[in-house]
C-alpha cells in the first residue's frame, strides 16, 4: 500500500461533521446566543484540521525516517567487491560541508579546487562522484591521505564523492 492509499484511508477515518458545522452556523444568526454556535463550529472545524496535519505530520516523519535507514544502508553496506571507505557531500562554490564520513577536513584550495582529508590513511582505493547537476572533473590527484580534485565550471552546488576500498 503506497502513501497515498495510507492517507485516503486515515482521512476516511476522520469523522466528518459538515452537517452539524452548517447546522451551528445557521443557529450562529439567533440572536444573543448565535456567537457561541459559531464558536463551537470553528471549534469543530479546527479539531478536523489538527488531526488531518497530524496526519501528514506522522507521513513526512515516516518517510524522513526511511530514507534515514536508506542512507544509513548505502554508506554502511559492505559487499566482497567494494567496501565504502568514506564519503563527502558538500558545495564545492562555497566549500561548506553538508555531511561526511571518514573524512577530516576538507581545504579550499582556490576556485573549484579542494584537498578532501582522510581520517586514516586509506591505501588503496577509488572514487566515484556524482551531482545534483552535471558535474566534471578537470583533475584529481590522489594519495592515501588526501584527494586534490578540481572542477569544471559551472559546478553544481551539491556534490557528492564516495571512497571505495579496493
Amino acid at each position: 500500500m503506497n502513501i497515498i492509499d495510507k492517507l485516503k484511508l486515515k482521512e476516511n477515518k476522520i469523522p466528518n461533521n459538515k452537517g452539524i458545522r452548517f447546522f451551528l452556523n445557521v443557529l450562529s444568526s439567533t440572536p444573543y446566543i448565535g456567537g457561541i454556535f459559531s464558536a463551537f463550529s470553528g471549534l469543530l472545524s479546527e479539531e478536523e484540521q489538527d488531526k488531518i496535519n497530524n496526519n501528514f505530520i506522522d507521513k513526512i516523519s515516516d518517510n524522513d525516517e526511511r530514507l534515514d535507514v536508506l542512507e544509513k544502508e548505502c554508506i554502511i553496506n559492505d559487499t566482497q567487491s567494494q567496501i565504502i571507505a568514506g564519503f563527502i557531500k558538500f558545495n564545492p562554490n562555497t566549500m561548506n560541508i553538508i555531511k561526511t564520513s571518514k573524512i577530516s577536513s576538507l581545504a579550499d584550495k582556490g576556485t573549484l579546487n579542494c584537498q578532501i582529508n582522510f581520517i586514516i590513511p586509506i591505501e588503496n582505493y577509488f572514487f566515484s562522484f556524482y551531482g545534483n547537476s552535471p558535474l566534471q572533473i578537470l583533475k584529481a590527484k590522489e594519495s592515501s591521505t588526501s584527494l586534490d580534485v578540481t572542477f569544471v565550471s559551472p559546478c553544481p552546488e551539491q556534490v557528492t564523492i564516495v571512497f571505495y576500498k579496493i
